[in-house]
């Protein structure tokens, strides 16, 4: 049987823009969600002594404590979307997987437990990856811009 996928990624401007979440945990539930804010408790706490670091976000979820590491995509040059998997049959038997937009992702909230999530994070590491693979791909032009940028 031949099976085929396809992705749907619609016009950004007309999609909600929503704020992704990733939680350090595997849940296997597919049914209804309840309303997450009586499980995902959010609060600031400002550092004591020294006014010039950052307050930090500490998010309690089902009673354990999370701390947050914001990826903002619009900043790093990307746009991610949030899709849809859909499975067709279609004439022929030919499988389809069709993935389709649905929202579009304005910042990854990237949590770890007890601690913000290390160089070995999962996230941290596709992020590495795709910077290494703009310098190896770009143009020499586009990448002496980069370098001078920084």
């Amino acid at each position: 049987m031949k099976s085929t996928s396809s992705f749907e990624i619609s016009d950004a401007k007309s999609e909600a823009t929503i704020d992704a979440n990733i939680l350090p945990c595997c849940v296997e539930y597919t049914g209804k969600v309840a309303t997450v804010s009586q499980f995902f408790n959010q609060s600031t706490v400002a550092p004591a002594a020294d006014d010039s670091i950052q307050p930090q976000e500490i998010v309690y979820f089902r009673g354990r404590k999370l701390l947050n590491q914001e990826i903002d995509l619009n900043k790093m040059g990307y746009t991610g979307h949030l899709v849809m998997k859909s499975n067709d049959t279609g004439s022929g038997g030919v499988d389809t997987e069709k993935y389709v937009s649905t929202r579009r992702v304005r910042q990854i909230n990237n949590y770890g437990h007890e601690q913000k999530p290390g160089v070995n994070d999962s996230v941290n590491k596709v992020l590495e990856w795709v910077s290494l693979s703009n310098l190896i791909h770009d143009d020499d032009e586009t990448a002496a811009e980069a370098g001078s940028e920084e």
